[in-house]
């Protein structure tokens, strides 16, 4: 593999699992983690999490939600690092990667390709909105988006390993809409 960074590593598939937002926020701070995303019941939680995000310098999202079945209303917050996806990520050499691996699938490297280099010229903080950063299955189904694409973009933002990302991709390649 060509493309390595400190903000891509195994634990932020653990983190994936909904464990204890301090872990997400210590990934965060410690420059291990692109972005997170927490939510809690707790309004005093999502304040300490902010709260903290903040004081060490990174980006960060908070509102409540309440849902339509009347459950109790939830908070949630997105931090991130601050600055521009080129710039905090080898671009070239992640698409050098996923080009290897899927050297003979021309239109999967494509969309891999594109969706990178169009999220590149962005700063991380522009994706502190979680629905700007999952898959948009919808729009895969209807075939308006490429599903390399978007689990390359998704993957690259939540700081997953390069190689699970490219597992996925694999899998869904083989699975119908």
């Amino acid at each position: 593999m060509e493309f390595s960074s400190p903000l891509v590593n195994d634990h932020n598939l653990y983190l994936a699992q909904g464990n204890d937002w301090r872990e997400m926020v210590k990934q965060i701070v410690a420059k291990k983690k692109p972005i997170g995303f927490m939510d809690s019941h707790s309004g005093k939680e999502m304040k300490e999490a902010a709260s903290s995000l903040i004081e060490a310098g990174h980006a960060v999202h908070c509102y409540r939600y309440s849902f339509s079945d009347g459950a109790d209303p939830c908070w949630f917050v997105s931090g991130s690092q601050v600055g521009r996806i080129s710039e905090m990520f080898d671009i070239d050499a992640l698409i050098f990667d996923y080009s290897s691996y899927f050297s003979g699938k021309p239109e999967v490297v494509t969309a891999i390709e594109t969706e990178l280099k169009k999220i590149g010229r962005f700063d991380l903080s522009y994706f502190l909105n979680f629905k700007d950063v999952e898959i948009d299955y919808p729009a895969i189904r209807d075939k308006e988006k490429n599903v390399a694409g978007e689990y390359a973009r998704c993957g690259l933002l939540l700081g997953y390993p390069v190689e699970s990302t490219m597992a996925i991709i694999t899998k869904y390649l083989k699975t119908p809409f």
